[in-house]
């Protein structure tokens, strides 16, 4: 028999007549492997909506790392999601969004972090996985999608619409 992986991350939901100032980290977080040879849990989600958004803050899905046993380690969490909708953002530079999967036998796949700018109809959606493959030790087949428009160098996927929102806060 098998041990149960961790746990998934849960959801988080909020919706701000006003304003919301996050200086602090909003986690919906994947457990890690409760034991050596288990898997991470899932990164969950955050759904966020608000007039104007500001902080330093940060806004986690990540996904549990997996079991770390040398013969039969467990797989990582896939990253969760997050979702935020403003109308203004006063967000300082360093405020992040963190999606990535855990770390495991197999690590686990990236979440997703889509921002929409309400106010000028802008959109973004984020895929980064920390320079983490999700399928680097067995599978070296690497699939493609076909609506990123843009990776940087640090490996994060951009997928912009056509008013091409460059600065919606985070990373």
């Amino acid at each position: 028999g098998g041990s149960r992986g961790g746990n998934g991350g849960g959801s988080i939901w909020l919706n701000i007549t006003d304003h919301i100032m996050l200086d602090g980290e909003l986690q919906a977080d994947g457990e890690d492997a409760p034991y050596s040879r288990s898997g991470g849990g899932s990164g969950g989600s955050v759904w966020l909506h608000c007039d104007t958004l500001s902080g330093f803050g940060n806004i986690t899905a990540r996904g549990g790392n997996g079991g770390l046993d040398l013969d039969y380690a467990g797989g990582g969490g896939s990253g969760g999601r997050v979702a935020l909708y403003f109308r203004n953002n006063r967000t300082a530079s360093d405020f992040s969004f963190v999606t990535h999967g855990g770390i495991g036998y197999e690590n686990g796949a990236a979440g997703t972090a889509f921002v929409w700018h309400l106010e000028h109809d802008h959109t973004a959606l984020l895929l980064d996985n920390h320079d983490r493959p999700p399928l680097g030790r067995r599978n070296h087949l690497h699939r493609t999608v076909s609506a990123v428009k843009y990776e940087d160098p640090a490996g994060r996927v951009w997928d912009y619409n056509d008013n091409d929102l460059r600065h919606a806060g985070g990373r």
